[in-house]
């Protein structure tokens, strides 16, 4: 019979019947939801078979409705496990992750039609690889002033990257845009804040004596550790 709904019941007038379902293009990393209540959804997943190893990602829009915007395509980006995504105030969508195969750390920019922003990168796309190491990307967040900080690993030690708004590397950050950070890390429990000062918070996870234990490193703006925070 018809019952009044109670707080955290699923909202009827989203989706189907409260839910918004996307199965067939793997896991969800990354939601933003705007002030209407519509967003965007972005993921995707990998697969390795005898040591051939290919990647599906997407991105996609959806009203307040839960309805998914159908007529958007973004472009191909096969190669590319989307980890985390944000859109601009002007509708560009930044994303990032790991290219599969292969050891980049991933940047890319779409325009709000879905096609690669020509003004960013390579054809919308920065890499970032060294020394034959293995690089992924897990967040990203965007300062006031269109500048793209990135939070991810490198062989297992924390990694952080910003970017100008053509996707150059900052030169006021870190080294030539760069922060490689000793400790090991988990790479898919990282997540990026910015502080009220500028400066940067990423929970990363440690493992001692089999043991998990969830840590946060501070940064201080221009990517050096701030030692005002916690212990050193």
């Amino acid at each position: 019979p018809p019952a009044d709904g109670a707080p955290g019941d699923l909202d009827p007038t989203f989706g189907n019947a409260g839910r918004l379902s996307l199965g067939e293009y793997g896991p969800v990393w990354s939601l933003e939801v705007d002030d209407d209540g519509g967003g965007f959804l972005a993921g995707g997943d990998y697969y390795c078979y005898w040591g051939d190893c290919s990647a599906s990602s997407f991105a996609q829009p959806f009203s307040n409705a839960g309805v998914p915007d159908l007529e958007y395509t973004h472009a191909d980006l096969s190669d590319l496990l989307i980890l985390d995504a944000v859109r601009q105030p002007d509708g560009k969508l930044v994303g990032v992750g790991r290219e599969v195969p292969g050891p980049s750390l991933t940047v890319f920019r779409l325009m709000p039609d879905g096609t690669r922003d020509p003004t960013f990168g390579a054809d919308g796309v920065v890499r970032y690889t060294s020394n034959d190491s293995s690089h992924v990307a897990t967040s990203v967040i965007l300062e006031p002033d269109g500048r793209i900080v990135v939070a991810g690993a490198r062989d297992g030690a924390l990694l952080l990257l910003r970017l100008l708004g053509d996707g150059t590397r900052d030169p006021d950050f870190g080294n030539d845009g760069v922060v490689i950070r000793t400790e090991g890390v988990y790479v898919y429990d990282l997540q990026l804040a910015r502080a009220p000062d500028g400066g940067y918070r990423v929970t990363t996870q440690t493992d001692t004596l089999m043991v998990g234990r969830c840590r946060i490193v501070a940064l201080t703006a221009d990517g050096a550790p701030d030692l005002s925070f916690g212990a050193g």
